[in-house]
């Protein structure tokens, strides 16, 4: 982005001085603004955004000593065309209430970002602010935190660093590769079903870090728009009624009309993975052939799409025998232990998402977006004494991105 700089508002130097030692800055939200502030005007003299576009949230906070790094981030969807040339943070003073304590402004040569109907972008930006609360407050403010893309700031080295000890190449005047230090970032994609008591938790043995700190820089995307979602754990019973109905359909078929569907030795009617993941979807049953071409038109050819990394040794026809006796009203129990949340992934049998009508195409992707609730209403924080990765809030399915 086109902002040079960002410095304090004269209010928000007020706060910083007023705020006891070792407090955090009770910062509140970002804002975009696409204003142009007159070159007579002083930036920390500003008090509000010349033209406001939107509020963002802060999606992370943290302290380290006398440095606090707070970073936000948005996604253009629903936005039209505009030229990004203000971004303002704001916090709550407690004398005045919500003031503009810092502000960023690019005086005209702010960056056009396309509506997000032409191209989806996300961006993820932040602050750096350095102070101490002696007899003098002095700030600044790291504006190499802001950033065009999340995957620019999952490569963005260490700033401080490279100042003080990098060599730059005499050709390029860009840093030689050989000194540029190593940032990564962890990710974890996650579902609603995987959430306990508000809580997301991943164990040590999955994100195989050793944390010291309690809070981490990290990004929480939420997962919007499917329409087709995998089993996790009590939604395996739905899957394995749909599995059910379908066998009594075929059975029901075949009684009808003789040799509809083929039926093994045991009676058990062997359907093909096509004919039981439309069955699933859609509650239809059909020949091989015309379950092909359904899920060719309608978008569920995703047998190979591994979404859960979950493996199982246990074969669809193993799943079709458990469940020949249930479909003729007798017990369950055998498909019951056998047809687990984890066998229904590892076949790549997926269920039509809650709540929506009539499917054109099944998506099982959807989208991540970091403006929605999700982003707002969770914290992100590494358990000290268990080493688990904590994401706490109110369940939604999406992924966590941590600073490594």
């Amino acid at each position: 982005m086109s902002i040079p700089n960002c410095i304090l508002t004269k209010k928000g130097q007020a706060l910083l001085a007023k705020t006891p030692s070792g407090e955090a800055v009770p910062v509140t939200r970002w804002q975009l603004g696409t204003g142009v502030l007159a070159p007579e005007l002083a930036v920390e003299d500003m008090t509000a955004l010349v033209d406001p576009l939107q509020y963002v949230p802060i999606s992370s906070c943290t302290n380290n000593g006398n440095k606090a790094t707070i970073l936000g981030q948005f996604v253009n969807t629903g936005l039209s065309e505009f030229v990004w040339e203000e971004l303002g943070l704001w916090a709550t003073d407690p004398d005045e209430g919500e003031i503009l304590y810092a502000v960023g402004e690019a005086r005209g040569n702010g960056e056009t970002i396309e509506a997000g109907t032409v191209k989806l972008r996300e961006f993820v930006f932040g602050m750096e602010l350095s102070f101490d609360n002696a007899a003098n407050v002095t700030t600044v403010i790291d504006t190499s935190l802001i950033f065009a893309t999340k995957e620019e700031l999952d490569a963005k080295a260490d700033q401080e660093d490279l100042e003080g000890k990098a060599d730059l190449d005499p050709e390029t005047g860009k840093v030689v590769s050989s000194q540029l230090p190593a940032l990564g970032a962890w990710r974890r994609v996650f579902e609603v079903e995987q959430w306990s008591g508000g809580e997301l938790r991943v164990p040590k043995t999955e994100h195989g870090q050793t944390p010291t700190q309690k809070y981490t820089l990290a990004v929480l995307r939420q997962r919007s728009g499917r329409t087709a979602l995998d089993y996790y754990g009590t939604s395996a019973a739905q899957g394995r009624t749909g599995i059910v109905n379908a066998m009594k359909a075929a059975l029901a078929a075949n009684e009808t009309t003789p040799d509809t569907y083929p039926t093994a030795e045991d009676g058990h009617v062997q359907l093909t993975w096509h004919q039981v993941q439309y069955y699933l979807l859609e509650g239809v049953l059909t020949s091989d052939t015309e379950a092909q071409s359904q899920a060719t038109a309608k978008g569920f050819n995703w047998q190979d799409t591994v979404t859960t990394g979950a493996v199982t040794e246990v074969t669809l026809d193993q799943v079709l025998t458990a469940a020949y006796v249930p479909a003729l009203d007798g017990s369950s129990a055998t498909l019951d232990a056998l047809c687990t949340d984890t066998v229904l992934q590892g076949l790549k049998l997926r269920r039509k998402a809650d709540g929506v009508g009539e499917v054109a195409q099944y998506d099982l992707e959807g989208k991540l977006v970091s403006a929605g609730w999700g982003a707002m209403e969770a914290q992100v924080y590494w358990d000290l004494d268990t080493q688990d990765l904590v994401v706490e809030g109110a369940p939604f399915a999406g992924d966590v991105c941590v600073m490594v």
